[in-house]
């Protein structure tokens, strides 16, 4: 779940290459597709999606056999798409945008080759803050928070 304007849902799939040592670290990349959200202004509507490659970097501060629980870093690289609907021309328009933040991620290993995460953060805006209707610059479709919320839940297969 992302926080931008209300709650919206980003299903993810990643990948996670975990390393040994007393922090273990590990390095996530996921792509992301997100379910699209109705902005409106005074011109009219526009249905809004993002689609994201994201990079997280993770450590474990606190590790036992079944829970770790330490931070990532996150970046995100995002395709944010945006459809105008009627009564304007209909028309699509997509940007890129790029975001950051930090993340606290608790994993519980339920089986040996099974565990579920929880990670909980926030990211701000890197790169833009706005996107607007194609022909009229003073009118935002979409205005980032100055902090996005978000939370996820996975589950994660273990290969040897």
């Amino acid at each position: 779940m992302n926080g931008n304007q209300g709650s919206v849902f980003l299903g993810t799939w990643f990948a996670q290459l975990a390393f040994p040592g007393r922090l273990a670290p590990a390095f996530r990349v996921g792509l992301e597709r997100s379910e699209s959200a109705r902005v409106s202004s005074r011109l009219g509507a526009a249905s809004v999606q993002w689609s994201e490659i994201t990079f997280a970097p993770c450590i474990d501060l606190f590790r036992s056999s079944a829970l770790r629980l330490g931070p990532c870093l996150n970046v995100e690289l995002k395709f944010v798409e945006a459809s105008v609907i009627a009564p304007l021309p209909a028309r699509t328009f997509s940007y890129l945008w790029l975001t950051g933040g930090a993340s606290a991620k608790l994993s519980w290993r339920l089986l040996p080759p099974l565990s579920v995460d929880l990670m909980a953060g926030a990211r701000a805006s890197l790169s833009r803050s706005e996107l607007f209707f194609e022909q009229d610059r003073s009118t935002p479709v979409y205005r980032a928070p100055l902090v996005i919320p978000f939370a996820g839940l996975s589950f994660v297969l273990h290969l040897p």
